[in-house]
């Protein structure tokens, strides 16, 4: 029986969506805390065809995708970086990614220990990230979190031919109570929390005479929220956070080349700043949403240090 502390998952990226790399593969592991993805099927159709003893006459199901969702701690790593392009639609060039319309396949493989010497492998392959979140608060470890959409599942009792699987290489674990800043003009202020979440519409599309799906369908614009909770020692964030008025905002969690991430959100706009409470503490919190800004030529910029 498999047991899920001998469960490892890795990545590749896909050149053709929905196809993977089937000359000497190279694999690359991902360390996740949680990861559940799955076959799907779009619907259940049941006949309609009266019987005497009134049971279905058959059943099919139709449209088979995969869906789910993944996370792990936030220590960079190249798997990570995939995700990260994958959920804002722009590569690293030059240690900066900046959000943009590129969709960035890859297929994920799930290696089961079943018993003695055997194992099972399942295979998902065009997928996609349509939500990619990260988090972190003063007592706790930075986190990253990934809903998935993706095309197809197989399965196998053996790896691909030829295929080569590269160890994560991790950085340092990285929490809120280690190095990191949080910039917002005019705004000097304690904060306990942060949470980012970048959101892209995204859905398979289904063709005739196809069980699975043959592609990943994108609408809209790209959602960009962050959510900061900050102590409360004055009227500051009233009067920097005003309606219908564009802010800098930037935050980096960690330091030293290598470990940190930078996101810079060139022009933001903020809900009205709400009361909130953490223990016996007055807190503020606010929401801001993320848009267009012509000088930066995005929304989102994240830089590896």
């Amino acid at each position: 029986m498999a047991d899920t502390a001998d469960t490892l998952v890795s990545v590749i990226r896909e050149v053709t969506p929905g196809v993977t790399p089937t000359t000497t593969p190279a694999f690359k592991y991902l360390d996740f805390s949680d990861f559940n993805l799955n076959l799907d099927p779009a619907n259940q159709i049941t006949s309609d065809i009266v019987k005497a003893n009134r049971a279905a006459s058959d059943t099919v199901m139709t449209g088979y995708s995969v869906s789910g969702s993944a996370s792990g701690e936030l220590r960079r790593d190249t798997t990570l970086d995939w995700l990260i392009e994958s959920g804002i639609g722009g590569a690293f060039a030059s240690k900066v990614a900046k959000g943009g319309s590129t969709n960035f396949y890859q297929t994920f493989e799930q290696q089961m220990v079943t018993g003695a010497g055997s194992k099972a492998y399942f295979a998902y392959s065009g997928c996609q990230v349509s939500k990619l979140g990260f988090a972190v608060d003063a007592s706790a470890k930075a986190t990253w979190s990934a809903d998935i959409v993706g095309m197809a599942q197989t399965q196998r009792t053996a790896i691909m031919s030829g295929a080569t699987y590269a160890a994560a290489t991790q950085g340092p674990l990285l929490s809120g109570a280690g190095n990191g800043s949080i910039t917002i003009a005019g705004l000097t202020a304690t904060f306990y929390s942060l949470d980012l979440q970048i959101v892209t519409n995204r859905s398979p599309k289904f063709a005739l005479f196809s069980q699975n799906a043959f592609g990943i369908s994108t609408g809209g614009n790209r959602q960009i929220t962050l959510t900061l909770q900050l102590y409360r020692d004055d009227i500051s964030p009233e009067a920097v956070f005003l309606p219908n008025t564009p802010i800098s905002v930037s935050t980096m969690i960690g330091s030293g080349a290598g470990n940190a991430l930078t996101f810079s959100m060139a022009r933001m706009f903020a809900k009205p700043p709400k009361r909130a409470t953490n223990g016996d503490s007055e807190m503020v919190e606010v929401e801001l949403v993320a848009a267009h800004d012509a000088t930066a030529g995005t929304d989102i910029t994240i830089t590896q240090s």
